[in-house]
Order: C-alpha cells, then structure tokens, then sequence
C-alpha cells in the first residue's frame, strides 16, 4: 500500500448525498467523489431498494470539451472484494500516467472506480458481524487455526469456522434491503455498464464502457463483454481469470504455474547470491557443488522443506517486535504472498528464511505486524475514522474474506448449497492440494463457506462466455508466469473474444504491474489512445528482476 497518506479535510462519504446522476465533490485533495444509487436488483429495477456505491475520480488536467480528452476509463482492481476508491488513491496517478501521452496522438484520460456491492464505503455492507471488532477477531482466529493440512483437525475447525460464516452471511433476518444475494458478478457488471453510461457526455447513448481490470476485475470485464459485447470501447484485462471454471467452481487448473514462481524465487535466489539474497548464504550447511544450478535449486528447495516441516511440529516464539508466534502456515501465507510480487517480496522471503533458519524469529514476527496494519486503509476514508479506532465504523475497508467468499459463492449459483465436507474434499480440497505442492493449501478452503450460502442472485450469469461480434477487441495481459492466474487462461479466454490479443509480459508475478516493461506501458498506452492491438505473439521483456531492482533507475515512460 501506498506510505502517503490522503487529508479528508471537510469530506465525508456519510454528509455526500447520493443520487441517481453523478454529482462530484471534492475530495482527498485532488480527487473527486460522487454517490451514485442504483437498483439492488437489477433483474426487477421498479424495487425501490437501492445500492449506493462511493465512486472516486481522478481528473485529467484536460478540459472535457477539448479534442485531446479521451473520457474515463473505469479500473478495478479484483479481489473479488477489493475496494475500487483505495486503488485509485494508492494508484490512481500511475495508472494516469501510463495510459496519458504527449505526442501527435496524444489522449487525455480521467481514472475513475468504485467500492462494488458490499464492500468499503459502498451501501449497504455485507454484515456478517455485529461490528467490525468481531471480523476482525473472527479473521485472528481463522488465521491462529492454520491452514487445512496444518494439523491433524485443522481441515475440521476450517469447515466448521466456514459453515457458520456462510450462514450468518446469508440470514434472512437481516432484512429486505440486505446486500447478500445481491453482490454477484452479474449485478456489478450492469453496475459497471450503468456507471460508463453516465460518465459519457450523452448519457442517453448506449455505454461504451473504457475499462482496466485486474485479477477477478477481468472476470467482470469477461462477464460485462459476454453480457454487452457491442458496449466496449477500450478493454484491458490483466491477470486474466479463468471464467468458464470461476462460473463452474473448478479453479485447480487456475495453480498450473504457481510450483514454476516458486521455482523462480531459487533460481533468482541462487543467481543473485550472497548477500544480494539472504538465502542463498549456506555457510551453515555449505553446498558441496555451488556452481551446478540445479543442484543448488534442489538444496535451496530442501532447505524451505525443512523449515516448513519443523515449524509444522514446533512453532517459533518470539518477544520482538511483540509477543509472537511463527507457524508453518505463517510461513505458507509469505510464500503465497511473495508469488505475487516477486521483485518486491522475493528479497524479504529470502531474509525472513533465512532467520527462521537459525531460528529467529523477530522479521517474521515484523512481516505479521506489517500485514495486520494493511488490513487498514492506508488513507483516511472518512472524517470520522481519524479520531476513531480502526474497528469503528468509520474506518470500513474492503479487502475482507467474506466479501471474496461470497461474490465466488454467489456466482456459482448453488452449485455446492449443501454439499458434505467429504463430498467437497473429493471434488475441491484434494485437487487444489494436488495442483501445487508449495501453496495448494492456502486456497483449498476457497469454497468451503458455499456449502452454506443460501442467497442466489436473481441474475446469476449463465453464460454463454466469449463475444464474436465485439464493438473493439480485448487486450489481454498476463505474466509468463502468474501465481494465480497462468498464461494458458488468457490465451483461452481470448479465443472466445473474436479479435482480440494476449499480450504476455515476460515476469513473473501477479498482473503487468508485478514487474516494470516499458513495452507493456507502451502497447496499453496504444491501445486506449487508438484501439492498435500489439501483434499476436508479441512478448515483452522487463527492465527489473528479483534481487537486482534497487539497480534500475526507472527511464521516463512512453
């Protein structure tokens, strides 16, 4: 998250009145916020049952009225469940600068998004707690339980913890105007679609949407193309989500590369050497053939195995920074982490591993304190949060894990209501552990809480995926290699969009913006300044690697 910090200054979300049009104020210093009411159900819009969602914008210095203005381009920033008005404070301005230009052709873009249903600062919350205190310690004590295969009963206390949230995020007392069935994907795409319509100069005219989604932001942008494939004017996916097995509740083939990033932490690791990585220094148990590649992989790799396996049988303990604990799913979560962004993360893995080898446990220790402070928002969201304590209402934030449980139960439509924890060992749990070695466990319990999610949107989306009569074609962007989502899904999702393009950027990572290419920034910048798509095949290379970006000096962008 971003170490700047927003002044609220007289705005507050709650004193923003909400309308059907958007009425911006000023916000944040330089940004511009509006509340924008819409149907909560889309299926039925004479409901006088509303959504309010908090929209933020980020103004281009170009008058709308001049030639150069190139509209708004909505980002998303995926989740499900991320909040869309702290991306654009945390990056708003870089993605500005990527897709503005100076030259000839020069565009102008206004960078605008929102908190979807349930989440930050859009109404109503999903309420699954009496306050926000109780989320918190719930989530503490999820966390204290470990991972499925962490112990002997973990996979027991993980279903048993998954049921009861799931139930009581699907309480019908709750009232009519509860969120719950309402925050499917399907419903934020006709959001989204709603929202392009007004940002446009004629409001009246069918919307063509300028969209940038990340990670499950391209499943919405897949759904809302799949849904209006003639109400696109510019669409970049990256990070690209596998829709055809989102919808489906299969998403194991989704960890097909996650064992190669994990691989590529060693090699760079090795490459690097010491001190450039902390790991890599094996003056404990010296190597006997140091400059034989795969045999330091296969040392690096068992060593990780050995902290793994002793943290499984003996946790750490640490008085530094605070009292703490290290355990094995500690250590599985900084891994997943680490996968996501490995230019910035593979250094600190391998300093925290290589304490937790000797037993030091005081980094780590710092890393949990680092991750429980980002659970709060990095920028005031409200007047009232800055004399309030991070658990009040004030201080609502996205980000939370039954917001990402309950759009994926949601959008599967029922397809596990019911099931037995056996029925769902055999056909989720067991895969996903089998589709990567390092890291299937920190997703295995992924559906676990739809076994008890009773709501169903009244417009699930039944497909089908895929467009052939696009207005403009797709952008799709992926890594060489990403955790999450591989390269393969963004060539399989481009094939059932007529036109459009994979544009893979050789890093690895989650998203283009896991590494830094100059080619990439330069094909998207093309493409929502003139619709040009990159060639098919096109690959990228990067200017920063793991262990070596402190280096670069990053050149001026296109």
């Amino acid at each position: 998250m971003s170490s700047a910090t927003a002044q609220v200054g007289n705005f507050s979300w709650n004193s923003t009145a909400p309308a059907s049009t958007l009425n911006f104020v000023p916000c944040y210093q330089n940004y511009s916020c509006a509340r924008l009411e819409v149907p909560l159900d889309w299926s039925d819009t004479t409901d006088n049952d509303t959504v309010i969602l908090a929209i933020i914008k980020l103004s281009t210095e170009v008058d709308h009225n001049d030639k150069r203005y190139g509209g708004s381009i909505i980002i998303n920033p995926g989740g499900p469940g991320d909040s869309g008005v702290q991306e654009i404070l945390n990056r708003g301005r870089e993605i500005q600068n990527i897709v503005e230009s100076s030259d000839k052709e020069e565009r102008y873009f206004d960078i605008v998004s929102f908190d979807p249903r349930g989440v930050g600062n859009t109404l109503p919350p999903l309420s699954c707690f009496p306050d926000l205190l109780s989320s918190y310690l719930w989530k503490e004590a999820v966390q204290a339980e470990g991972l499925v295969d962490s112990s002997e009963h973990a996979e027991d206390y993980l279903w048993s913890r998954t049921q009861a949230i799931g139930t009581a995020c699907t309480d019908t007392e709750k009232g009519s105007a509860d969120i719950g069935p309402y925050m499917n994907t399907w419903s934020t795409a006709h959001d989204l679609r709603h929202l392009a319509q007004l940002l446009q100069s004629d409001s009246n005219q069918d919307a063509k949407l300028q969209y940038w989604g990340y990670s499950y932001g391209t499943l919405l942008g897949i759904t809302y193309a799949s849904l209006f494939p003639d109400q696109v004017h510019r669409m970049v996916l990256d990070g690209v989500v596998d829709a055809l097995g989102w919808y489906s509740g299969h998403l194991s083939t989704s960890f097909r590369d996650t064992d190669l990033v994990v691989d590529s932490f060693f090699r760079y690791c090795h490459r690097a050497g010491y001190p450039r990585c902390a790991f890599a220094d094996a003056s404990a148990n010296a190597l006997p053939n140091s400059e034989d590649e795969t045999e330091a992989i296969s040392y690096l790799q068992k060593r990780l195995t050995d902290i793994l396996e002793d943290l499984k049988v003996t946790p750490l303990w640490t008085s530094q920074p605070c009292p703490e604990i290290i355990t094995y799913s500690d250590v599985k979560t900084l891994l997943k982490t680490a996968l996501y962004a490995p230019n910035d993360l593979f250094p600190i893995l391998a300093t925290i591993l290589s304490d937790l080898e000797q037993r030091n446990a005081s980094s780590m220790a710092a890393w949990k304190a680092a991750l429980r402070e980002e659970t709060q928002p990095s920028h005031c969201l409200d007047s009232a949060c800055q004399s309030s304590a991070p658990c009040r209402e004030a201080c609502r934030y996205g980000s939370r894990i039954e917001l990402t449980e309950g759009i994926a139960c949601l959008d599967l439509s029922q397809k596990l209501i019911n099931i037995t924890q056996e029925e769902y060992s055999e056909l989720y749990l067991k895969p996903v552990l089998e589709s990567s070695y390092w890291i299937g466990d920190t997703f295995a319990d992924f559906y676990m809480p739809c076994a008890s999610w009773k709501g169903k949107g009244p417009g699930s989306f039944e497909g089908p995926i895929g467009a052939q009569n696009m207005s403009t074609p797709i952008l799709f962007v992926s890594n060489t290699l990403d955790p999450v989502t591989p390269l393969a899904d963004a060539h399989a999702m481009s094939a059932l969009f007529n036109g459009s393009v994979v544009l893979e950027q050789h890093a690895e990572g989650h998203c283009s913006y896991a590494s830094h290419s100059l080619c990439t920034e330069h094909h998207i910048k093309s493409y929502f300044r003139t619709g040009e798509l990159p060639p098919e095949g096109t690959l990228c290379e990067t200017e920063i690697h793991p262990f070596w970006a402190e280096e670069v000096t990053k050149r001026s962008r296109f």
